[in-house]
């Protein structure tokens, strides 16, 4: 036997014996395969729910005061001798806020009562000439003219009486008008007052939010603000996590043509966390209707769409595009892309990758 006829028979030898390997090897279908294949990760999965959902309209703005009191000096040249009230103060109508001195005002009042004093003096004695000139006249002793000017004397001591009685009333007022005292109930939100300075007439010492109504300046587009009516309600978020139910009070007659953007005046209740000057966000409830709906963390968002990873009976994902409508406490409206009857991720999709097998641990409650 030549050499190669030897090596010919070793190699169809070991071609034999591996065909005969491969025949007694056990058969892997694909199904073993899959069943073998180790989860992804182990999910929590959920059915959509029905529910009323609230059909709403969602808008930002600033908090502000109802009505803002400005509360000026309506004296001049005066030293403000005392300030009773801050920044956060709340006062009553009426109520003294500050105090200028009375020292000028009071001694021009006493002049001015002087003043007053002699004018009704020298009324009475023209007054009493004119009525004896009168009862001459009869007689001839005076002439007309002489008569005329009695009367005349005594018309002007009226007139220069009622001057200074107003004088007079001015002097009085000018001595009520050194107390700042609160035009309405309310609370101090800004002070400019300031001990010992000379104020000038016309200068704001004092901001007052009158009644502490505050209110909610909700900005909204045209068809937006056609969707809203005075009376409806609208809960506005408030930075501390409180939601505070509010009544829209009126909608604005104008639109900005700048922004192109509408006012929505909303009325915030009393004792609430709100103050002025907050930027808050809030949605108007117009109504409710029914659909269906998944909890919020079984909902991912890619690439600016929503998806849902919808459970197979083989318990493999899809990664699943729906649209989505209201958000309500911790669940979402789902307006398309499932069925009632499918089953879907609860949570921890943001884990998992299209197809992946995963292991199912409970049914989560909607």
């Amino acid at each position: 036997m030549t050499k190669s006829t030897k090596i010919l028979l070793v190699l169809a030898s070991l071609i034999a014996a591996g065909a005969w390997f491969a025949l007694k090897r056990p058969h892997t279908t694909p199904n073993t395969i899959n069943t073998s294949a180790k989860p992804a990760l182990s999910v929590n999965v959920t059915q959509p729910h029905e529910q009323d959902w609230p059909i709403q309209v969602v808008a930002n703005g600033n908090i502000a005061a109802w009505q803002e009191a400005d509360i000026s000096s309506e004296v001049t040249g005066l030293k403000l001798t005392a300030v009773y009230v801050n920044v956060g103060d709340i006062v009553k109508r009426g109520q003294v806020l500050a105090q200028f001195s009375e020292d000028i005002p009071s001694a021009d009042l006493s002049q001015q009562r002087a003043t007053q004093a002699e004018a009704s003096a020298t009324l009475v004695e023209a007054t009493n000439n004119a009525e004896r000139a009168l009862a001459l006249a009869s007689t001839g002793a005076m002439s007309e003219q002489q008569i005329n000017q009695y009367k005349t004397a005594a018309l002007t001591a009226k007139a220069r009486l009622d001057a200074a009685n107003a004088a007079l009333n001015r002097q009085q007022l000018n001595l009520q008008k050194t107390r700042i005292t609160a035009p309405d109930d309310g609370i101090i939100s800004a002070r400019n007052a300031t001990l010992g300075a000379v104020i000038p007439a016309g200068q704001s010492l004092f901001s007052l939010i009158r009644q502490n109504r505050l209110e909610w300046r909700a900005e909204l587009t045209a068809e937006q603000l056609a969707q809203i009516h005075p009376g409806q309600i609208a809960q506005i978020n408030l930075p501390n996590q409180q939601i505070s139910n509010a009544k829209v009070r009126i909608i604005a007659p104008t639109i900005d043509p700048q922004t192109r953007l509408g006012m929505a005046y909303v009325d915030i209740p009393a004792h609430t966390a709100a103050q002025a000057g907050m930027y808050v966000s809030g949605t108007f409830i117009l109504g409710t209707r029914h659909n269906f709906g998944l909890p919020a963390s079984a909902i991912i968002e890619r690439d600016g769409h929503s998806y849902v990873y919808r459970l197979s009976p083989d318990h493999h994902v899809q990664l699943t595009q729906i649209n989505t409508g209201t958000r309500y406490k911790n669940n979402v409206e789902i307006l398309s892309g499932i069925n009632a009857q499918d089953s879907f991720v609860a949570d921890g999709g943001g884990f998992l990758n299209d197809g992946d097998l995963v292991n199912v641990v409970t049914a989560k409650q909607p």
